[in-house]
Formats: structure tokens, sequence, C-alpha cells
């Protein structure tokens, strides 16, 4: 018995690699935003490289890639919104008069 699974052992193995490689070469890219500079802003709640909140970022490989899509069209004009407010409050010292 125990030389029955010595030799069905590699022929298992070899089974496997290759119902992996096919799903791979089955699965699609997923879009993503992110830049690699994550770090989540205290004031607004994202993120400063992507403009995904939190709970966007966590749920972004379950999304369906048309949630993606619609998210990441409107994530230049959020940053513009959310990071452009953090500029406008400079200290009364730095304004001109």
């Amino acid at each position: 018995m125990e030389s029955l699974l010595v030799f069905a052992w590699p022929r298992f193995l070899a089974a496997d690699r290759t119902h992996f490689a096919e799903k791979r070469s089955q699965m699609t890219r997923v879009s993503s935003p992110c830049i690699r500079v994550c770090t989540l802003d205290s004031e607004t709640g994202l993120c400063e490289g992507c403009g995904r909140t939190r709970e966007e970022i966590t749920r972004w490989y379950r999304m369906p890639e048309e949630e993606r899509q619609q998210i990441m069209a409107g994530l230049p004009e959020r940053m513009r919104q959310a990071f452009a407010l953090e500029s406008s409050f400079a200290p009364e010292s730095d304004k001109a008069e």
C-alpha cells in the first residue's frame, strides 16, 4: 500500500500544478488605482496615494469590475476636493496681506 502512495504522489502533484496553471491563465487582472503610497489621512479618511477609503481598499478585490471602474472614475475629483481643502487652511501669518 505504501508503495502505491509513493508512485501516485508525483502524478498528484503534477495534476495539481496543471490545475492551478489553468486557473491562473483564466484569471483577469484586477484594475487598481494603488500607487503603493498607502497612508490614510486622518482628516479625510482617504488614502493619500490613491484616494480610496479604508472600506473601499478592504473590499476592492471582492467588488465587481464595474464598481471598481466607477470608483476609479471619481478618484481624481475626490482627491482634488479632499486635499485642496487642506492646503487652503494656511496659518494667518503665512497669508499675504
